[in-house]
């Protein structure tokens, strides 16, 4: 078990690494960066609705951030209004 939470937070770790890319590769093309988060959204819209249906493992172990968490870092690294800065 300790084994599979360390794997968990270097995935979690990992995950942040590539939110932080797809930020950097947005703003360089000047995408509004609202694109990546409205995509991480749908993606965990779709999550729940499997859920619902009685698919999926649950989120004890997810090696995922919180989707919420994930979109709000996002955002803020949009400046205000959401700019593609």
């Amino acid at each position: 078990m300790p084994t599979a939470l360390i794997d968990a937070k270097m995935s979690r770790d990992f995950e942040r690494e590539a939110d932080d890319a797809a930020i950097a590769y947005l703003k360089k093309r000047k995408i509004p960066v609202q694109v990546y988060a409205e995509m991480l959204a749908r993606l965990d819209a779709a999550h729940w609705k499997e859920r619902e249906r009685g698919k999926g493992f649950g989120d004890f172990l997810s090696s995922h951030p919180e989707m919420l968490e994930r979109v709000q870092r996002v955002m803020a690294s949009a400046g205000p209004a959401g700019s593609a800065r």
